[in-house]
């Protein structure tokens, strides 16, 4: 049997298509909320629209505009509240040592 050699393609031989990632409105349409957390020594952890990330002390995120439960978890002693800039949250976050809970987030 003979043995077919396979080409790779010159990087100048690759469109713009087959590079650019293909985004729907849906994912374009983001906003940049920031959760900050008053108390340091604390580690706040959320969750919302499929987005998770540790917080520790103040950190820019970006959600996609809609509705959405926000899970929040954290870990610390002491009295924290959670302020949350660009978006709206439907109660406060705050408490004293480790606590979670859940809200809703309109972004």
């Amino acid at each position: 049997m003979a043995k077919t050699k396979l080409r790779k393609k010159k990087p100048s031989q690759l469109s713009v298509a087959a590079l650019a990632p293909t985004m729907t409105f849906a994912e374009a349409a983001m906003k940049a909320v920031t959760f900050t957390c008053s108390n340091p020594s604390s580690i706040l952890g959320i969750t919302a629209a499929h987005v998770s990330v540790p917080i520790i002390g103040s950190r820019t995120v970006n959600l996609p505009f809609g509705t959405f439960s926000l899970f929040w978890r954290i870990q610390g002693s002491g009295p924290f509240t959670v302020t949350v800039n660009g978006a709206q949250i439907s109660a406060p976050i705050a408490g004293t040592g480790t606590d979670a809970g859940v809200r809703v987030i309109q972004v």
